[in-house]
């Protein structure tokens, strides 16, 4: 979750730039670039499915966790569901999430 530091933290700059520069909201189309440009270097450093045994975070696939997952979707998904997880599968958790 280290790098989702980096992109919160990213975030916090380009929100806290804007405000000096007197806009209060940036609006959804540069919101939504910013979103993808973190998208993007979220997604460099956050590999595939990974499931080791002395990870708290238990079975993760591009940085999101089952435990996550199953919140935001109300499921239970299984390993096989987990480890074929697609960016747009997880798109919609970080835009809400992070």
């Amino acid at each position: 979750m280290v790098h989702l530091a980096i992109v919160h933290r990213r975030l916090e700059q380009l929100w806290h730039q804007r405000r000096r520069l007197g806009r209060k909201d940036v609006g959804e189309g540069q919101m939504n670039h910013n979103f993808e440009k973190c998208m993007e270097m979220l997604l460099a450093h956050e590999g595939g499915y990974v499931n080791h045994p002395s990870d708290p975070g238990g079975m993760t696939n591009l940085g999101i966790t089952k435990r996550t997952y199953d919140e935001f979707h109300g499921t239970d998904i299984d390993e096989e569901e987990m480890s074929n997880l697609t960016v747009e599968d997880v798109t919609p958790i970080y835009r809400r999430n992070y």
